[in-house]
């Protein structure tokens, strides 16, 4: 269905005052989930600079495409955890996928959930539409760099989707504005056009010192070996001491459990997750301290 060709064009602008950035809790990408922002915006810029904010809590994502141009402003590392899905039953892939907003055309007005009017139906679906198509660019050269099938159920998916699957909260987007805007775009032709896509050269995002990889892994359970008294080990945002501690649980103490997730190319370096009363954070340490539990 790929009809429109796009250069991939990328602006990096990280929201380095967003809470969610100055956390660093590192992201094995296994996914990446599609958003569109809930407003009638279409300038991505706006969203960049209202997120990067100290006081901005409550959210943070990879990134936004710009309903006038279709350029893909980047807000994250792409192996940054996000705060882009919230949660669900089964609970989230901010813990799994990249999160990408499409800003929406300024032409709409919404009366209420995701129901909304439109002043200007030509103006809107152009906007609807250039966002869709640089979001198929952006979608293949991301799937192409970390080696997600589109195909694979749960892979490439929509927030609404999300929600249906048990690993985010209740949205409808972004099917609503495709709907809404008389469209044929669905979930199902997405993942079909960023498959083919792929097929075709496509520009690589420039990866940035954060972005680390983590292998396929069966997760498994371990622990901390026991350190010598008054000892600990340290929690990293990459696979190595030249990365800072995560802030959310910085460092584990002799005995401490957790999952293990994956690991660096050299399998010296494990990517684990931590989750107790009131936390839930991913992170590196290093192999030679751990055990199996």
């Amino acid at each position: 269905m790929v009809k429109e060709e796009n250069a991939l064009q990328i602006i990096t602008e990280y929201v380095t005052e967003n809470p969610c950035y100055k956390e660093g809790q590192p992201l094995a990408v296994l996914g990446l989930m599609l958003h569109s922002v809930g407003t009638p915006q279409p300038n991505a810029e706006v969203f960049v600079k209202k997120f990067n904010k100290a006081s901005h809590t409550r959210s943070c994502v990879h990134g936004f495409i710009d309903a006038n141009t279709g350029v893909v402003w980047q807000t994250l590392p792409w192996t940054m955890r996000a705060w882009h899905c919230g949660k669900g039953t089964n609970g989230s892939a901010n813990n799994t996928h990249i999160g990408v907003e499409m800003c929406e055309p300024a032409s709409i007005k919404y009366t209420g959930g995701s129901k909304f009017t439109v002043e200007n139906l030509e103006d809107a679906q152009a906007a609807a539409k250039r966002t869709y198509y640089a979001a198929v660019e952006l979608f293949a050269a991301l799937a192409l760099k970390f080696n997600i099938n589109p195909n694979t159920p749960g892979a490439i998916i929509s927030h609404s989707e999300g929600h249906k699957l048990g690993v985010a909260s209740n949205h409808a987007d972004p099917e609503h504005l495709w709907r809404g805007l008389s469209l044929p775009f669905t979930m199902d032709t997405f993942r079909k056009d960023v498959a083919e896509k792929m097929k075709k050269p496509t520009p690589t995002p420039t990866p940035t010192p954060q972005e680390i990889t983590a292998p396929a892994f069966t997760s498994v359970i371990g622990k901390v070996k026991q350190l010598e008294k008054g000892d600990s080990l340290n929690v990293r945002t990459g696979p190595g001491t030249n990365y800072p501690n995560v802030q959310a649980y910085p460092k584990l103490e002799s005995g401490n459990g957790f999952e293990i997730c994956g690991s660096d190319q050299s399998r010296k370096w494990l990517y684990i997750h931590i989750a107790g009363a009131g936390y839930d954070t991913f992170g590196w340490v290093s192999g030679r301290y751990v055990e199996l539990a």
